[in-house]
C-alpha cells in the first residue's frame, strides 16, 4: 500500500497517490488464533516442544475434518507441561489489513475477527475439554500428579478464558491472495500482480480465499517457492 500499489480509497484518505488499483490488497486476512493451557507435572523426559496433531473433536456425523491442532511444549525443570491449541479450520469473517498513515515506522492497521462466528469459540472450548480428557488417561500415569495450572478446573467460564488469552497463531496469509482477476485477487496463477509486468509475490499472503491453514502454513509456502522456481525456469531457460 505504501509504494501506492492497492485500494484507492485506502491510499488517498491516507495521502499516498495512486499508482495502481487493486481493491483486493490487504484483503483476506486470517489466522489461526491459539491458546495456551498450563499444567505442572512429574517426571518430564525432556525439555522440547512437540507437534501432536489434528483432532476431530466433532461428532464425525457433524464433520470429517479436524478442527484442532495442538502442540506440547515441555519444561523438564520447571515440571510444567504447556499446550498450544490452534483453530485448525477458523469460521469467523476474514480480516483486514490496513493504513494508519503513511509513515512506513507507523504499525499497520490489523483487524482479525476471531469470534465473529460463535462456532470458533466453541472450538476452542471442545480443544479445552479434549486436553482435559486426555490428561487424565492411564497412559499419562507416569507423569502424576498433574494439575491443570490454566485456565484452572475452577475455571467455569471458559468462554471469558479463551477471549481474554487468545493470541495470534502467527500464521497470518491471504492479503495478497490468488484468483482470477483483480476484482477478486491480488496475484494470478503464476504469482503475477495483476495489471503490472515483472512483479511477481511468492509467500503467504498468495493463499486464496478460503485456504485454511490447519497445521501452519510454512510447508505449503516452500512449495509455492518450488513451484515458482519451476515458472522461472520454463520462462527464462
Amino acid at each position: 500500500m505504501l509504494s501506492g500499489i492497492g485500494d484507492p480509497d485506502i491510499l488517498q484518505k491516507n495521502q499516498i497517490t495512486v499508482k495502481h488499483e487493486l481493491r483486493q490488497v490487504g484483503k483476506n486476512l486470517m489466522d489461526n488464533g491459539a491458546i495456551i493451557m498450563q499444567y505442572q507435572a512429574e517426571n518430564l523426559p525432556i525439555n522440547q516442544s512437540i507437534p501432536v496433531g489434528l483432532v476431530n473433536t466433532q461428532s464425525p456425523t457433524t464433520s470429517l475434518n479436524p478442527d484442532i491442532f495442538f502442540i506440547l511444549k515441555m519444561n523438564k525443570q520447571a515440571k510444567q507441561l504447556f499446550v498450544v491449541i490452534f483453530n485448525a479450520t477458523p469460521k469467523s469473517a476474514i480480516g483486514s489489513i490496513s493504513l494508519h498513515n503513511a509513515n512506513p515506522l507507523t504499525p499497520p492497521k490489523i483487524s482479525l475477527n476471531y469470534f465473529e462466528d460463535k462456532e470458533d469459540l466453541q472450538t476452542f472450548i471442545n480443544g479445552i475439554n479434549y486436553v482435559r480428557k486426555f490428561m487424565s488417561t492411564n497412559a499419562l500415569d507416569k507423569f502424576d500428579p498433574i494439575i491443570e495450572i490454566l485456565p484452572g478446573l475452577k475455571e467455569t467460564d471458559l468462554g471469558t478464558y479463551i477471549t481474554d488469552t487468545l493470541t495470534p497463531s502467527y500464521h497470518f496469509i491471504g492479503t495478497c491472495c490468488m484468483g482470477q482477476n483483480a476484482q477478486n485477487s491480488v496475484v494470478d496463477n503464476n504469482f503475477k500482480v495483476h495489471g503490472i509486468k515483472n512483479l511477481r509475490i511468492v509467500d503467504g499472503s498468495v493463499f486464496p480465499a478460503g485456504f485454511a491453514s490447519k497445521a501452519g502454513p510454512c510447508l505449503t509456502i516452500y512449495a509455492l517457492a518450488e513451484k515458482v522456481v519451476d515458472l522461472l525456469r520454463k520462462e527464462h531457460l
